[in-house]
């Protein structure tokens, strides 16, 4: 399983006073006289994998004992700036997304899309925003996350031996709590926390390391365990506990 963000150094002051949101390489200033818009529907075909490409919005995944996959979109958009979604099915690949129209800019327009999939828990995710939240629950198969703002958590995940979690943001923190060992867990943060739950009973290979923040590492350990634990930050702790 898998999760990331960019820090935006030269927008830093204006974040700081005015809500922007980045589509497709478009900003919005304010949510003054949007529109909104909710689509929910089924995908029929089978689906073994997903790729879910956001701009700004939230995206989270619910894993669930469910035969197909449910979505649910929540449009927001001002005049003539209503996003365009989209999604494809091909050989047991899903892949969502949606675009912006090219006048999306600095004028007090929005475009935004937040996405909530109830998938089958052994689906392979990947999932990817640039300014937003992404939350993963219940999933069994690997997942990656990547943002460039936003925080990245996943919680109640059961990865089988075998799984993958990544996860990565520029700026803001990740927190992933796992129920059983996955092959590979890795945490990447230019800016922010990372905070890693695993089962007790289990020894990993760690490593872990913050250039300004404090390290903690509360669990049992083994260089050469086939569990593996990397988590990383420039500014931030990074903390790695038993439940």
């Amino acid at each position: 399983m898998s999760l990331t963000a960019k820090t935006l150094l030269p927008a830093a002051a204006l974040l700081a006073v005015l809500p922007l949101s980045a589509c497709g390489g478009s900003l919005s200033v304010g949510l003054a006289n949007s529109e909104k818009d909710q689509r929910t529907y089924t995908v029929s075909e089978k689906v073994t994998s997903m790729k879910v490409t956001g701009h700004t919005g939230r995206v989270e995944i619910v894993g669930a004992d469910v035969p197909t996959v449910k979505v649910t979109e929540n449009l927001r958009f001002t005049k003539n700036g209503r996003p365009d979604v989209k999604h494809e099915v091909t050989g047991g690949a899903l892949e969502m997304s949606y675009s912006c129209p090219g006048s999306i800019s600095l004028s007090g327009h929005v475009c935004e899309v937040d996405y909530r999939i109830t998938v089958p828990r052994a689906l392979a995710a990947e999932l990817r925003t640039d300014t937003g939240a992404i939350v993963v629950s219940g999933m069994t198969g690997s997942v990656t996350a990547r943002a460039n703002t936003g925080t990245i958590t996943g919680t109640g995940l059961r990865p089988v031996a075998s799984a993958h979690i990544s996860a990565r943001t520029d700026t803001g923190s990740v927190r992933l709590s796992m129920a059983s060992a996955a092959a590979e867990v890795s945490a990447r943060a230019n800016t922010g926390h990372i905070k890693i739950v695993v089962p007790g009973a289990q020894k990993f290979a760690v490593s872990a390391d913050t250039n300004t923040g404090e390290k903690q590492v509360n669990i049992p350990t083994d260089p050469g365990a086939p569990h593996t634990i990397k988590a990383q930050t420039d500014t931030g702790d990074v903390t790695i506990s038993a439940a």
